[in-house]
């Protein structure tokens, strides 16, 4: 996965968050996430799915982006998903969202 800006101006990262709710519901309940206690460099999202996200305050440049490591190991058999969502100085105070399946 990336984190890309696409406008002119640089970006700072601010949030991440997740929720399993709808896109479509009017206001979704969203869960700020944390780096792992053990790696820093791991965020832990939810059922199984863990990132390697850049650290909050990091800086991206107009037209450049980031790559993310995804990982998802269920503890379950089953459908799983979430919306993750990236605020930065540019989206205020909403996110930005990808879906992840596994």
């Amino acid at each position: 996965m990336f984190i890309n800006n696409l406008g002119k101006q640089s970006l700072q990262l601010t949030g991440y968050a997740y929720t399993l709710d709808e896109l479509a519901d009017p206001d979704p309940a969203w869960v700020n996430v944390q780096p792992s206690a053990n790696d820093s460099s791991v965020w832990i999202l939810n059922d199984g799915f863990t990132a390697k996200l850049p650290p909050l305050g990091t800086e991206l440049q107009g037209g450049a982006s980031i790559a993310v490591e995804l990982r998802f190991t269920p503890s379950a058999i089953g459908d799983f998903s979430l919306i993750l969502g990236i605020k930065s100085n540019a989206s205020g105070n909403t996110y930005k969202v990808i879906v992840l399946a596994g």
